[in-house]
């Protein structure tokens, strides 16, 4: 059911530190779609070009988009 609907948490992700996950969760993010449908997100969260794109990609390559 999560495969078929793409509803993996991103707490799944790798390229996201502890601390960026509970700020995400913070800011009552919870999916990883909810991250590539808006990765403006993770620039609000101070993250640089490069780390945006390795967690877009890891997004990727974890929910097949």
């Amino acid at each position: 059911m999560i495969q078929e609907l793409s509803l993996h948490p991103f707490t799944c992700l790798s390229t996201l530190s502890n601390t960026a996950k509970r700020q995400l969760l913070d800011a009552g993010i919870l999916l990883c779609t909810d991250i590539s449908s808006n990765p403006d997100i993770l620039r609000k969260l101070q993250f640089d070009e490069r780390h945006v794109q390795r967690v877009l990609d890891e997004i990727e390559a974890v929910c097949r988009f």
